[in-house]
């Protein structure tokens, strides 16, 4: 399922894909999961929002994940903390 738009948690809805600026997505060995396109740059509060509502859904317990890139914004408690809950790593 591709996911267009996210609800942050002071309730704003983040809305994406009319510039394709930004890509979020998770790969698994039969596929991508998880896609996301924004416009404009993801931050702390944005990449939470789709780990949450876009990432977690998908995840089963045990299941390992990396992220490939190295942003601050990637870095959050919170993030961590729901992939944590949903059983993975």
């Amino acid at each position: 399922m591709f996911h267009d738009s996210l609800v942050l948690p002071d309730g704003g809805i983040v809305h994406g894909g009319t510039t394709f600026d930004r890509s979020a997505g998770a790969r698994r060995y039969d596929g991508i999961v998880a896609p996301f396109v924004l416009d404009g740059p993801i931050n702390g509060e944005m990449f939470t929002a789709w780990v949450g509502q876009c990432l977690v859904p998908t995840l089963k317990p045990g299941d390992i994940i990396i992220v490939a890139d190295n942003p601050g914004s990637h870095k959050g408690l919170p993030a961590r903390q729901l992939i944590r809950n949903a059983g993975a790593h």
